[in-house]
């Protein structure tokens, strides 16, 4: 302000840089990701397993990109954060996750219950109950006695572990002004403001520290 105010500095703000990656980065996301396929190893040998490792490696890299996560997405931001800001991040974590299904039989043969348990990520909840009836077997025509369990709880695990990809914003991310990669920094990092709520809940022993938050 006043005679504080910088020298020779243009008052006129141009909007050529952002108007131009607004207008190419349509393309380069269209060349680069539309086909799903980012990832393509090479194999290092010249045998059947190694191309068929190769290939493997590439499908489930691409699975991971693009089923698991909006691969698209977040490509196409960090395409376009990188050359508006020239500081693009994607932050990637492994994430365990699991879903659980109770199924509830109020009779069950012996065999059908072995059937199901056959299945490792099933489990008897609770104790079993069963009692011993009169059937005939329809091979010999004689009378056996079977196995029946009564009010059977089962639980079933469903593995939703996966791969978790996410955009960090540049305005977050933190890492030494000298540096030319993430191994030549003295200091990486990434800032963000969260609740007291989420910080109890995600960090408790942090929290632990804080006995005076309301």
């Amino acid at each position: 302000w006043g005679h504080l105010e910088p020298n020779g500095v243009s008052k006129i703000v141009s909007s050529d840089t952002v108007e131009a990656v607004e207008g190419y980065s349509a393309v380069l996301s269209e060349l680069m990701f539309n086909n799903n396929k980012i990832a393509r190893f090479i194999p290092l040998g010249t045998g059947p397993k190694a191309y068929s490792d190769a290939r493997k490696a590439s499908d489930l890299v691409n699975y991971c990109i693009f089923k698991q996560n909006p691969g698209w997405q977040i490509l196409n931001t960090w395409v376009k954060s990188s050359l508006l800001w020239k500081n693009s991040i994607v932050e990637w974590e492994y994430i365990e996750d699991y879903e659980y299904d109770f199924e509830e039989y109020e009779e069950i043969s012996q065999a059908n219950l072995d059937l199901i348990l056959a299945d490792p990520d099933v489990e008897i909840v609770g104790e079993l109950s069963y009692d011993q009836e009169l059937e005939t077997n329809e091979e010999t025509g004689a009378a056996e006695y079977q196995m029946v369990y009564k009010d059977v709880r089962l639980k079933r695990k469903h593995d939703k572990c996966r791969v978790k990809l996410t955009n960090i914003p540049p305005e977050s991310f933190r890492i030494t002004r000298d540096a030319n990669s993430l191994d030549d920094a003295a200091f990486v990092g990434i800032q963000f403001t969260v609740t007291r709520s989420d910080v109890r809940k995600e960090y408790p022993e942090i929290a632990e520290n804080y006995r005076d938050w309301k």
